[in-house]
């Protein structure tokens, strides 16, 4: 296995962190919107931070 420099490994698992939390986040605001279009596009949104993660 390739090993990472320790500042590489802090700013993957930093991302990774952030892409997580985005995930539920987003879902959260898309449910607490008025319109249904407007909460599809947040699932979509967390969609794509799922794939990042």
């Amino acid at each position: 296995m390739k090993k990472f420099p320790a500042e590489e490994k802090f700013a993957l698992s930093l991302q990774i962190r952030k892409s997580s939390r985005s995930i539920t986040n987003n879902i959260a605001e898309g449910y607490g919107r008025f319109f249904y279009q407007e909460n599809i596009q947040f699932c979509r949104i967390s969609r794509g931070s799922l794939t990042e993660t």
